[in-house]
């Protein structure tokens, strides 16, 4: 008899530590959902409705809402979901032909796409300092706007001035070059027929410097931002 109570008492025991446990795991799931929600993980749509776009039959939708970094703007992502294609959207973060980004004023809701039309893919897009690139802060230069705001470590980074698009042409096997400021809305395609961008930075707080290939060889590129102007162009010497 006290064999079988013994039993009874450790297969209670052993239900009341399967019970504990499963109440710590459904609280630390809760926990975890307060967090993400409260840092708006769960506010992009992993799925996000079709919306319509004037002049196209394709499903639209809208991605990537966040805000452009030291600005009063934030940046919506439009293009066709489901459809990459042959080109790659920007940093392979859109699983959808990217086609468009628009800038939306958070005061005066005045918004405005930096393309004319939804016609071609954008390959990549970045927006810039107006800070020249310094050592191991180069790659946080050319990047930190879509970096995550929760994860910048607390460091400083200066606010977006410029953005670059490069835009895939219409049969898809070259690119052209936007370059734009985010301060007054001027722009200009000043690099086309490109075959790609291998690394662009800030050479100066005006000046963009990029390596692209062009023609099956490679070139060095400096571009005047403020000024929408090529100020160097020369080939590298590659054997």
């Amino acid at each position: 008899m006290n064999e079988v109570a013994k039993r009874g008492g450790v297969g209670r025991l052993l239900i009341w530590i399967f019970a504990g446990v499963g109440l710590l795991a459904a609280v630390a799931v809760i926990w975890l959902a307060a967090m993400l929600i409260g840092t708006g993980r769960f506010n992009r749509s992993h799925d996000p409705a079709p919306v319509a776009v004037k002049g196209q039959t394709a499903p639209f939708s809208v991605q990537d809402v966040r805000d452009v970094r030291g600005t009063g703007l934030v940046q919506l992502a439009i293009g066709i979901p489901g459809r990459v294609g042959k080109v790659a959207s920007s940093s392979g973060r859109y699983d959808f032909d990217h086609r468009n980004l628009i800038l939306l004023d958070k005061a005066t809701g005045a918004s405005r796409k930096l393309l004319p039309d939804n016609n071609r893919s954008i390959v990549e897009f970045r927006f810039l300092p107006a800070v020249a690139a310094v050592d191991g802060a180069q790659r946080r230069g050319e990047e930190y706007i879509e970096e995550d705001p929760d994860e910048a470590d607390g460091k400083t980074v200066p606010p977006a001035a410029y953005y670059v698009l490069a835009v895939a042409q219409a049969d898809l096997t070259k690119q052209d070059v936007l370059v734009g400021n985010i301060s007054d809305g001027r722009q200009a395609f000043l690099l086309k027929n490109l075959d790609g961008i291998d690394r662009m930075w800030m050479l100066t707080p005006t000046r963009l410097a990029l390596v692209v290939r062009e023609g099956m060889a490679v070139h060095y590129k400096v571009i005047d931002v403020p000024a929408l102007k090529l100020v160097l162009a020369r080939p590298v010497e590659i054997g």
